[in-house]
């Protein structure tokens, strides 16, 4: 084979590998995602509520 072929070969099996790749890992628990942000932003509660004073 010549060198375009084989590139276009080995980039096209690339290609291939690198879709299997990604449809094996599954799609992202958004659930999960969603309780690791409220349990980050618990640590700002504190700045919740009314301020009064000059600014």
């Amino acid at each position: 084979m010549n060198r375009i072929v084989m590139s276009l070969f080995v980039g096209a099996i690339l290609a291939a590998s690198a879709w299997g790749i990604a449809r094996l890992q599954g799609a992202p628990d958004v659930g999960a995602r969603v309780r690791a942000q409220r349990e980050a932003l618990d640590s700002f509660a504190v700045l919740d509520g009314e301020w009064r004073g000059d600014a």
